[in-house]
């Protein structure tokens, strides 16, 4: 595939510019954190209310419903990533394919994509969780027989499980590189054939892909140095200056706006290298 990447970033560049409406999706993000931090608020308010401190005042039946206030809040947060995730790729698929977009795309991303997006993760999470409980299911077995065959076989299934890990790790950073903008088309609601058909471009367009990802990463890489410095330097604040802390502060502060920024431009680029590959002018 022979794609013009210079113009693939500046397009994107200008898609952003033109579609400042996918910061919105941010601020949903932030309001919904602020709701649930609020939610989880009152819950430890009802909790102290009831007498539980931490370290003690357990009853098996405030430590069951505990547990099931805490599963209800991990769905919560669940379907507010998924519904957050589904604004943006509605959104990102009219910026590229419509050069406009509007809040009714946010809307219908969120109803097309939340659960499908949601269940993608659900996938990839199984595939790094699944061998975990085999392993550990293994070693258990085997301690049944032998304490020493039990370190045996967990050291070996460990460094087994770490090369697995490094491989899907890549076959998903790269192979399912398009997976958001192959669901954002909306022509097929089944997961693992999106992932089966996401591996197959990869697989016969694996130039484009790669060269796709190596701009992201190398973007990222390059803007994180700065970033990540002042991060760091700010775990010594203690130990500046007044001066060189509120340097420090603003420097950060600006890295921080300057990855968003950067962030969403390149996944407006993501989405255009696999909608506009063949892009040949602006």
């Amino acid at each position: 595939m022979d794609a013009h990447y210079g113009l693939l970033l500046k397009k994107s560049w200008r898609d952003f510019k033109n579609n400042l409406i996918i910061f919105l999706p941010i601020l949903f993000g932030i309001l919904f954190v602020i709701g649930l931090l609020i939610l989880v608020g009152l819950e430890i308010f009802i909790f102290a209310m009831l007498g539980v401190r931490s370290g003690g005042d357990w009853t098996p039946g405030l430590f069951v419903l505990a547990a099931i206030i805490g599963l209800i809040d991990l769905v919560l947060l669940i379907l507010l990533g998924g519904a957050i995730e589904g604004m943006n790729i509605g959104l990102l698929n009219s910026i590229v394919s419509k050069k406009k977009a509007t809040t009714k795309d946010m809307w219908s991303g969120m109803r097309r994509f939340t659960f499908p997006f949601i269940r993608y993760q659900l996938l990839m999470l199984a595939a790094y969780l699944v061998p975990v409980i085999v392993v550990a299911g293994l070693v258990l077995l085997a301690l049944l027989a032998s304490k020493v065959f039990a370190i045996v076989i967990g050291v070996i299934f460990v460094g087994i499980y770490i090369l697995y890990f490094i491989a899907l790790s890549l076959l998903i950073a790269i192979g399912l590189l398009f997976f958001l903008p192959m669901l954002s088309k909306g022509e097929n609601s089944s997961v693992v054939q999106l992932v089966k058909q996401c591996l197959k471009y990869a697989k016969d367009n694996l130039s484009h892909v790669f060269f796709t990802w190596l701009i992201i990463f190398a973007i990222n890489l390059v803007l994180g140095i700065p970033y990540n410095f002042t991060n760091f330097g700010l775990r010594f604040s203690s130990l500046m200056s007044t001066p060189v802390l509120i340097t420090l502060i603003a420097l950060f502060v600006l890295f921080f706006i300057a990855s968003m920024i950067i962030g969403l431009w390149l996944r407006i680029f993501l989405f255009n290298a696999y909608f506009n590959a063949e892009l040949k002018k602006l």
